[in-house]
């Protein structure tokens, strides 16, 4: 069994203010903007809190958008060959043909 622990990256380490922490272990524990709102008495945070994960889904979206604009999804490739004269596959199919013939 290995004794090594994960390591959280420095990009996932945020600074957050000890009154952002308690917001955070309340809606961890509630699952709901109101109830944290009406559990800490703060009025403006069901707004506030509505906003902020409002624009990160928003960011997420773009995001989603974005990664399948630049995907392929399906791609048809058409190859038209007018008349056989005068091109090199024109004359190679004349001469199979001759040949078969």
């Amino acid at each position: 069994m290995s004794t090594n622990l994960p390591v959280i990256a420095s990009t996932e380490a945020i600074l957050i203010s000890p009154e952002g922490l308690e917001v955070a272990n309340c809606y961890l524990q509630c699952q709901d903007i109101r109830a944290v709102a009406e559990e800490l008495s703060i009025d403006a945070l069901s707004h506030k809190m509505a906003m902020e994960h409002l624009a990160k889904q928003i960011e997420l979206e773009k995001i989603r958008l974005g990664t399948e604009a630049n995907s392929v999804k399906n791609q048809v490739n058409v190859q038209i060959n007018e008349g056989l004269g005068g091109t090199k596959y024109g004359e190679l199919i004349t001469k199979l043909l001759e040949a078969q013939a």
